[in-house]
């Protein structure tokens, strides 16, 4: 069974026979998922307790990982320009359990994306274009973000459970 740390917090991804549809919208599924919201500041304020709530919750089925991004902005204004700076999350995946290599998967609240790999030695390699799923959607007091990575388009050790 994946297991999620998200900045040192721990999830327990959940087998699901049927697939969340990645909408933006929160189906039902999603409530039998383990969630957090016990997050730190990566940026701009590095280990700090953030202003406003971010739940996160992981699901999993033969083929994918499915992760549920709700960034609740009761206090500020949610930034969702087409370019500039904008509110977004940033999904690293470890499966190697190297903690010098991950996948980078970003989503902005307009829906702008982009993804990389992060090398051994360190390197941003932009070149790599995983196929995945994503949808955002913006709401009066917060944003939704729902991903879908395909197990295939990642390495992990052979024998491993996925």
């Amino acid at each position: 069974m994946p297991v999620i740390v998200i900045l040192m917090k721990i999830l327990e991804a959940v087998y699901t026979p049927v697939a969340p549809r990645i909408d933006g919208k929160i189906d039902k599924i999603w409530e039998k998922a383990d969630s957090t919201k016990n997050l730190w500041q990566f940026t701009t304020r590095f280990n700090e307790k953030p202003t406003e709530t971010t739940c996160v919750k992981v699901l999993f089925d033969k083929e994918n990982l499915y992760f549920l991004f709700v960034c609740y902005s009761h206090n500020t204004k949610i930034l969702h320009p087409l370019v500039g700076e904008e509110d977004y999350i940033k999904l690293w995946l470890n499966p190697l359990l190297t903690h010098t290599s991950a996948y980078e998967f970003k989503v902005g609240a307009s829906g702008r994306y982009e993804d990389k790999l992060i090398t051994d030695d360190g390197e941003d390699e932009f070149e790599w274009d995983g196929v995945w799923f994503y949808s955002s959607k913006i709401y009066p007091d917060k944003y939704v973000i729902e991903i879908k990575i395909p197990f295939k388009i990642l390495r992990y050790k052979k024998g491993e459970n996925k």
